[in-house]
């Protein structure tokens, strides 16, 4: 039979044979398996086979989780007596896994205020795009808003005074054409004239005919109204002038 005592690790004994009664690492247990006499051995967990009546060091008062291999009995990390084989890689593992809790433990502390920062960071920043879209789109429709007032004020005054002009033309147009009309009807009694018999009455029609078309003179002309559009150029600066920017940093 293979001696499982020079193939144990003195640190790692964490089974139990149940047919043996023997505790043994993984290397010892694989050993064992590979043997016809110990092949359908079971195993358990060595912690699981310690009887709770002594599920602590009466030395130390800590709980049992190793075992010595010389002594084959289960020992607390702090037996430092130098009686066990393990008792100084068992102070130096107790030291590691208290600094490397530690170490983990701020770590994972600082990973977490890390990663607590960024998402405050980009809850900050979703706020003040919001208020930065707000701020745009209500000044974007007041400007919208003041352009169509300005402009309804300037068609409104553009309509009074060139109503006001065109009635002035109107008016002039009306009067140009009565005096049409009444050459028309002059004309109609100058030929009504040349078909009278010629004697003193006919002079004395033609006289007045030629008094009234001295009358008929046509009106003078007036400065006729003109309108036009000054364009003016709006541009990117124009409308930055009225809005509000955003900047980065």
């Amino acid at each position: 039979m293979v001696d499982f005592e020079t193939k144990t690790c003195k640190l790692c004994v964490y089974k139990y044979c149940l047919d043996c009664e023997q505790y043994c690492c993984e290397n010892c247990k694989s050993l064992r398996k590979k043997l016809k006499v110990s092949t359908y051995h079971q195993f358990d967990n060595a912690s699981d086979n310690i009887s709770d009546g002594t599920l602590k060091c009466h030395e130390h008062r800590e709980e049992f989780d190793l075992v010595c291999n010389t002594c084959d009995s289960p020992v607390c990390s702090r037996c430092i007596t130098g009686k066990h084989e393990f008792s100084q890689q068992a102070e130096t593992i107790s030291q590691l896994r208290t600094k490397i809790e530690e170490n983990l433990r701020i770590r994972q502390d600082e990973l977490n205020h890390t990663m607590e920062t960024i998402e405050r960071g980009i809850d900050k920043f979703d706020k003040q795009v919001d208020v930065v879209i707000k701020s745009i789109t209500e000044e974007g429709i007041k400007a919208k808003a003041m352009v169509d007032i300005w402009v309804s004020q300037m068609m409104c005054l553009m309509t009074n005074r060139c109503n006001n002009d065109k009635k002035e033309l109107m008016k002039l147009l009306s009067d140009s054409k009565r005096l049409v009309s009444k050459g028309y009807c002059l004309e109609k009694q100058r030929k009504q004239l040349d078909c009278t018999r010629h004697d003193g009455n006919l002079v004395e029609k033609l006289k007045n005919l030629d008094m009234e078309i001295e009358k008929l003179k046509a009106m003078e002309l007036p400065g006729f109204p003109e309108i036009s559009v000054k364009n003016k150029e709006v541009t990117p600066k124009c409308i930055s002038q009225c809005i509000s920017t955003f900047r980065f940093r």
